[in-house]
C-alpha cells in the first residue's frame, strides 16, 4: 500500500512538474521603460531663418512605458503609453481638464497565430518597412507615428510577406463625437490621420546569401469634408505607390537601390505622375573606420505646370532625417529635389561612434518665384553626429548642424532674407531599460 501510494505521489508530482515546466515555456511578461530628454538650440532647424529672427533654446523629452505579454507563439500583445512634452508648458500644478502633462497611448495591439508562419495583428501598430523611407515610426520625433490598422503577414526562410489594411473616421471634426450618428460616412484629417484608408502589400526575398530584393504596393484614400461648408466636397482621392528596393552586402561592402512610381490623384485633388529614384554604397575603409555614399531624386514640377497635375512625389509616412540632411528642410517644394550625400564613420571604442555627413543639394528643375526663375543649386549640409554608449540601457548623443543658403534657398523656402548660415545643436540622453521580466 505504501509502494502504491508513494507511486501515486510520484506521478503527481512529475506531472506538475511538467506543467510548471510548460508554463515556464508559455507565458512571458516585460515592462519596458524609455525616457528620451532632449536639448536644441534651433537656429535655422526645418526651415531657414531670416535675418532679424531670434533662434530657439527648448528641452523635450519623451516618457514610455507599458507592457509586453506573449503566450507561447500563440498570442502577443503590446500596450505602450506615451507622454511628450516640453519643458515649462505645462502647469506647476496640474488642474481638472488640463492637456499640458496628458498621457497617450502610442501602441496597443494583439498579434495571433493563424497557422505556421501566418500571423494577424490588430490595433494601433508602427509599420517600418525596407529603410523606413516610405513607411517609418519616425523614431526620431518625440511623438513617432503609429497606424491604426489590421496586419496579416507570414515569414519562413526565404519570405517576408506583410500586408496592412486600415479605415479611419474621425467623428470629432464631423459628428461632435456621436458615434451613434448615421447621417454619414464623411472623414476630415483635422486632428487625425492624414488619410481615409490605405491598403499596402510588401514583399521580401532572399535571393541569394548576398541579396535581397523587396517590393511594395499601396493605395491611400484622401477625403477632406468641411463641416463648415454647405456644399462639402466628398471626393475620395486615391494614391498608388509602387516600387521596390534591392540590396546588395557582402562584409565589408554594400550596396542598394530603389525605385518608386506614383500615381492617382493627391489630396489637392491633382493628378499625380511622380518617381523616386535612390542608390548607395557603403564599406571599411578600415578595422574603425566607415563610409556611405548615395544620391536620392523625387521627382518635381517643372515651370509653367498645367493646372490639376503634379509630378511631386510623396514620401507618404516615411522618415528624411536620415536620408536628406538632418535640418529636414527636404522633401519640400514643388520642383523635387537631387540629394548627393556622402559620409565617414569613425568607431574608435565600442562605446564611441563619430560620423560626419555632407549634402549638396539641388531642386529636380529650375523653378519661378514671383515671375523670377532660379536655378538648381539649393545650398550644401554639413551633419556632425556623437554616441555615448554609458551601459547597457543608457546612452548619450548629440549632434551638430551647419547649412549654407544661398538666393535659391531662400526662393523655394520663401524667406527673405535668410542669414547665409543655419545652424543646429542638440543633446540627447536616452534610458531605455527593462524594469520588470518574468516568465510562468
Amino acid at each position: 500500500m505504501k509502494k502504491f501510494a508513494f507511486s501515486i505521489a510520484a506521478i503527481l508530482l512529475s506531472g506538475m512538474g511538467a506543467f510548471a515546466q510548460d508554463s515556464l515555456l508559455s507565458n512571458s511578461l516585460s515592462i519596458p521603460l524609455e525616457f528620451r530628454p532632449r536639448l536644441e538650440y534651433r537656429n535655422g532647424e526645418s526651415r531657414p531663418l531670416s535675418e532679424g529672427e531670434h533662434p530657439a533654446f527648448l528641452v523635450t523629452n519623451r516618457l514610455r512605458t507599458g507592457i509586453i505579454y506573449g503566450h507561447a507563439d500563440l498570442l502577443k500583445a503590446k500596450i505602450i503609453f506615451q507622454q511628450v512634452g516640453l519643458w515649462g508648458q505645462a502647469a506647476p500644478v496640474q488642474g481638472l481638464g488640463t492637456q499640458n502633462n496628458s498621457i497617450g497611448l502610442f501602441e496597443g495591439w494583439v498579434d495571433l497565430k493563424i497557422y505556421k508562419g501566418l500571423r494577424t495583428k490588430i490595433g494601433r501598430q508602427t509599420i517600418n518597412l525596407d529603410d523606413q523611407r516610405l513607411f517609418s515610426e519616425s523614431d526620431w520625433s518625440q511623438g513617432g507615428r503609429v497606424h491604426d490598422a489590421l496586419s496579416v503577414y507570414y515569414s519562413d526562410q526565404q519570405w517576408d510577406i506583410r500586408s496592412y489594411f486600415a479605415f479611419n473616421q474621425n467623428y470629432a471634426a464631423l459628428y461632435q463625437n456621436n458615434l451613434n450618428n448615421p447621417s454619414g460616412n464623411f472623414y476630415n484629417s483635422d486632428g487625425a490621420q492624414s488619410y481615409k484608408f490605405m491598403q499596402t502589400l510588401w514583399l521580401s526575398r532572399q535571393l541569394t546569401s548576398v541579396s535581397k530584393l523587396s517590393l511594395l504596393f499601396t493605395n491611400i484614400g484622401y477625403q477632406q469634408v468641411l463641416a463648415t461648408s454647405p456644399n462639402p466636397d466628398t471626393t475620395i482621392n486615391s494614391l498608388q505607390t509602387i516600387g521596390g528596393n534591392y540590396i546588395w552586402s557582402k562584409k565589408p561592402f554594400g550596396a542598394y537601390f530603389s525605385g518608386y512610381y506614383q500615381a492617382g490623384h493627391n489630396v489637392l485633388h491633382e493628378k499625380v505622375s511622380a518617381y523616386l529614384l535612390s542608390a548607395g554604397i557603403s564599406g571599411a575603409l578600415a578595422a574603425k573606420w566607415q563610409f556611405s555614399l548615395h544620391s536620392d531624386y523625387l521627382s518635381g514640377n517643372k515651370i509653367q505646370m498645367p493646372s490639376g497635375q503634379t509630378h511631386v512625389f510623396s514620401t507618404l509616412f516615411g522618415t528624411g532625417h536620415p536620408f536628406y540632411g538632418q535640418m529636414d528642410y527636404y522633401p519640400s517644394g514643388n520642383a523635387g529635389l537631387w540629394n548627393q550625400a556622402a559620409a565617414l564613420g569613425f568607431i574608435p571604442t565600442e562605446k564611441i561612434q563619430l560620423k560626419i555627413a555632407g549634402h549638396w543639394f539641388l531642386a529636380g528643375h529650375r523653378f519661378e518665384n514671383n515671375g523670377i526663375v532660379y536655378d538648381r543649386d539649393l545650398g550644401q549640409e554639413i551633419d556632425a553626429n556623437f554616441a555615448y554608449t554609458l551601459n547597457s540601457f543608457t546612452q548619450l548623443s548629440a549632434g551638430y548642424s551647419v547649412y549654407f543658403t544661398n538666393e535659391n534657398t531662400e526662393a523655394l523656402k520663401n524667406v527673405r532674407p535668410a542669414k547665409s548660415l543655419q545652424d543646429w545643436f542638440w543633446l540627447s540622453l536616452k534610458v531605455s531599460p527593462e524594469l520588470f521580466r518574468a516568465k510562468f
